[in-house]
């Protein structure tokens, strides 16, 4: 069971940027044509997000992944290859389908791509791979109406603090949160802290319960949503399951706070 903090309050107006299953999220749409600037954590293979971001509003994108380049794109090559000699053919169509997506995307006026693992440091010990928000912020001069996207397998947790220290440059957000079930304080802080509505919440299927809880979770956020009804109710009609293949998971919440 969920602690009440997980749920939204109402139902809002918002929108699926992204690929099908795995990779979409709902979204704010206030908040998206109101950003001066896309700042995406964890991009991993797929950058459909931040395209379909970049298509909606044309703003600079800012992504930061430590692990993709040539070793990255060789490993995923060389697994699909294997695949494919097995007769698993559509793992090979997806990488070719990937990296013409990442070249064309990146391709685009605006777009930018950092090998940088997000860390939460004094800038004075930073290592060359190694990036704060201050440093992206200052860097850039970036001042207001940031939307973040965050995914970034388990140290989300680490740039909490950061995070909401710039949280009045922030219009929306949506973070995933990997090992949720044994972080429910964190997050609970994190959503009392802020100081942005909690418009969405959504449970990645690829990975089963844990403690009757779901332990993967994505979270949207949104200052000054727009509401659309009272009623809330989930999965929304907008929703799909990260994994097709397994069942979706069921989002109980406590009435206790």
């Amino acid at each position: 069971m969920l602690p009440k903090q997980f749920k939204p309050s109402h139902l809002y107006d918002l929108i699926r940027l992204g690929r099908n299953n795995d990779g979409g999220y709902l979204v704010g749409k206030n908040s998206v044509l109101n950003s001066s600037v896309l700042i995406s954590f964890g991009i991993n293979d797929d950058c459909s997000f931040e395209n379909e971001f970049k298509n909606l509003q044309n703003i600079d994108v800012f992504c930061f992944d430590y692990e993709v380049g040539g070793k990255f794109w060789f490993k995923k090559f060389r697994k699909a290859l294997r695949k494919f000699l097995k007769g698993e053919i559509h793992l090979l169509k997806n990488f070719f389908f990937n990296i013409y997506n990442h070249k064309y995307f990146l391709n685009r006026s605006g777009c930018f791509l950092f090998k940088k693992r997000i860390v939460s440091k004094e800038d004075s010990y930073l290592l060359s791979n190694e990036i704060n928000i201050n440093k992206i912020i200052k860097n850039n001069n970036l001042q207001k109406n940031l939307f973040l996207k965050i995914d970034i397998e388990g140290s989300e947790y680490e740039i909490l603090n950061d995070i909401i220290s710039y949280k009045s440059y922030i219009s929306g957000l949506v973070i995933e949160f990997h090992d949720a079930d044994l972080n429910l304080s964190k997050i609970i802080n994190f959503i009392n802290s802020i100081d942005l509505e909690l418009i969405h919440i959504h449970p990645n299927n690829s990975v089963n319960y844990r403690n009757n809880i779901p332990p993967c979770l994505e979270f949207s956020f949104e200052r000054n949503p727009i509401v659309v009804s009272s009623e809330v109710y989930f999965p929304h009609k907008l929703d799909q399951k990260n994994d097709k293949r397994n069942d979706d998971l069921k989002l109980i919440f406590s009435t206790i706070k």
